[in-house]
């Protein structure tokens, strides 16, 4: 599989679509996934996906306007379906966390063979919980930006961000860069999820980032769901600590 390697010197080489994950709980977990994608493949990849979506509609009666929302749909308390298939209904009961995790299967089967996107997570640990917990989680996402800025620097071209809402704390992590040298362009923009496949995307991505990293048993059924669709995506093959 091809893994698209960044556009040329000077130029905005990578759109990323960052959303976060983690507990305060069972460790105290922070991470931050992303997919990306260089401004010149972005109409491809969305094509790829909105593609997926309706093939979806027809799979598992699930509208193309209807958000994917990870820890909703995966856990069965997301009814996204219109129609459950036959194949998850039991005794006239649907099986909600057995459609909403096959569904969790065939879009991350989906980004594996996108050859047009990147996708990457970062995590670290805060196990206090409370106010505590909080600060860390925006540490980190202050972090991933100086990571992500120096990136850019080195290979001498320009990225830009997206998250899902607009949370000032995310913003404020784009402003302490240093104008005159930074590379990471402008605040974080603001995209809502519930219209945003990109940003659907993502939380997709730091869900399943945080199964990988966080494994009690509950999370059991999607421990090697990283390593198996979403590792070929990744230039790092998993997802990274944050020093």
């Amino acid at each position: 599989m091809v893994v698209p390697t960044p556009s040329p010197v000077g130029q905005l080489s990578r759109m990323l679509y960052v959303d976060d994950s983690g507990s305060p709980t069972h460790g105290g977990l922070i991470v931050y996934g992303w997919v990306e994608v260089q401004p010149a493949f972005w109409a491809r990849g969305l094509s790829h996906w909105l593609e997926t979506r309706k093939q979806i509609v027809g799979e598992y009666a699930v509208p193309v306007a209807e958000e994917l929302h990870a820890t909703q749909f995966v856990n069965g308390r997301g009814r996204v379906s219109t129609a459950p298939p036959e194949r998850f209904v039991s005794d006239g009961v649907v099986q909600w966390k057995d459609l909403g995790r096959d569904l969790a299967l065939r879009c991350l089967a989906s980004l594996r063979d996108c050859d047009y996107i990147r996708l990457g997570a970062v995590y670290t640990h805060e196990p206090a919980g409370g106010t505590t917990y909080a600060r860390a989680k925006y540490r980190a996402y202050a972090d991933l930006v100086t990571q992500l800025d120096q990136e850019f620097r080195d290979a001498e071209t320009f990225g830009y961000i997206t998250m899902d809402g607009d949370d000032p704390h995310y913003r404020a992590a784009h402003r302490a860069l240093k104008l005159e040298s930074r590379h990471l362009l402008e605040d974080p923009a603001a995209h809502d999820s519930k219209v945003s496949q990109w940003t659907q995307i993502a939380d997709l991505v730091a869900y399943t980032a945080n199964m990988h990293l966080n494994r009690y048993n509950g999370n059991s059924f999607g421990w090697t769901w990283y390593e198996e669709y979403l590792a070929p995506r990744d230039p790092y093959g998993e997802p990274r600590k944050l020093l």
